[in-house]
Formats: C-alpha cells, sequence, structure tokens
C-alpha cells in the first residue's frame, strides 16, 4: 500500500493483482479507511501437460486467500466525498480533505 498526500488529498494506492472488482470491499468511517476482500487460488494449468496430473509446485509464491488493508484517517479527511477506481490491478482511493 503507498499513500501519498496532495494540497487537497489523500491518495491510497493498493496494488491487487490477480483479484476481480466483485472481490473487493473498500469501508471508510471517520476512522479509518479498511480494505479487505479475497484473492483466488491459483493452480498451473494443465494444458499442454500430462492430463489428469497434479501439479507439484517447487516454488509457490502468489499471494491467495483473503487479504486485509488499513490506514488510519487524518481528522481532516472529508469521508463524504470518498471515491475509488480499480483499474490494470490496482485499487486507488482518492480521501479529499476538508476545505478550511
Amino acid at each position: 500500500m503507498d499513500v501519498a498526500e496532495f494540497a487537497a488529498a489523500y491518495l491510497v494506492t493498493i496494488e491487487l493483482p490477480g483479484v476481480q472488482v466483485d472481490g473487493i470491499r473498500v469501508e471508510v468511517n471517520e476512522e479509518r479507511l479498511l480494505v479487505s476482500g479475497s484473492r483466488p487460488s491459483t493452480e498451473c494449468p494443465t494444458d499442454g501437460v500430462e492430463q489428469g496430473g497434479k501439479a507439484f509446485y517447487h516454488c509457490k509464491e502468489l499471494s491467495q486467500g483473503s487479504f486485509r488493508a488499513q490506514w488510519p484517517l487524518p481528522k481532516n479527511t472529508n469521508v463524504d466525498a470518498v471515491s475509488a477506481e480499480f483499474m490494470d490491478g490496482f485499487l486507488r482511493v482518492f480521501l479529499p480533505k476538508h476545505r478550511n
């Protein structure tokens, strides 16, 4: 997770490769941003490999299963104006600041 601060807003970027948009939940309240969901398991494709055999992994480092990321919100965050977009495996959450 990356968190950047600009003059008028915060931008939280979370890398979520292999996750579908319907597998992501974004919650915002006065105290925190919470992003959670699940990443499907990845199995080795069997096309072109002996059919019916199960793969034996020598190394398995791809993330799978549930995930959770949270960030405590600064007091000047306008939680009523938060927006998010998910594109190319990146979730970007825009958290505007209150105007003074």
